[in-house]
């Protein structure tokens, strides 16, 4: 009975032992540019993260991936478009006025799971810099929010009576070689909810 109950303790311990292995297995931040606490004098910079393991590289496919940098008043920089290789993900971004800046990150190990956190440096810039103008909300890659606007939706003049025809109306078949709407509007909805989520983590942080 005794060699019995000290064989199921063993196969409790093994199993409890192997949980705690496999959960401090996770991937985790190796180091960061600029470091957290630093200094930094230049602008643009190339702010990155690199990690202990390599990331989940989906060819190109950069969902769950962001870098967001912020100022004391909460204005944005960088242009939202990050780069992946191996263990590292960057971006560059050229900096407002001299003070602290927090960077907010997010990124996706190998192994599928999700790293997010920040850290904070502060700019000394030398004197022949020229501050870039501040962003009121997070940049997403490939827009300049200088210039984009929404599209708008050209009005067309209603036809005052249709034709007469004997025929039976037919059915258009769509065109399955071009991305529908749905497919288009998921993608926007999907870097939305990426910046969004990034956003909620930086607001609460900041709180």
């Amino acid at each position: 009975m005794w060699a019995r109950s000290a064989a199921s303790v063993g196969l409790v311990l093994t199993s409890v032992l192997g949980i705690s292995t496999l959960a401090s297995a996770h991937n985790q931040v190796a180091a960061t540019t600029p470091e957290a606490g630093s200094t930094w004098s230049e602008s643009p910079v190339t702010v990155s993260v690199t990690t202990a393991e390599n990331l989940l590289d989906l060819g190109g496919n950069q969902a769950g991936f962001a870098i967001v940098v912020t100022d004391a008043q909460g204005m944005f920089y960088g242009s939202g478009c990050v780069e992946l290789e191996e263990r590292t993900l960057s971006t560059t971004v050229d900096l407002g006025e001299a003070g602290d800046y927090e960077v907010t990150y997010q990124l996706v190990s190998e192994d599928g799971h999700t790293i997010s956190d920040r850290f904070s440096f502060s700019f000394a810039p030398t004197a022949d810099h020229t501050p870039a103008a501040g962003l009121p909300s997070a940049p997403v890659c490939g827009e300049d929010p200088a210039t984009d606007e929404p599209a708008t939706i050209q009005e067309v003049e209603p036809i005052s009576s249709a034709p007469e025809t004997d025929s039976e109306p037919t059915t258009a078949t769509p065109d399955t070689g071009a991305p529908g709407v749905g497919t288009i509007v998921a993608g926007s909805l999907t870097v939305a909810a990426a910046i969004g989520g990034l956003a909620l983590l930086w607001r609460r942080r900041r709180n």
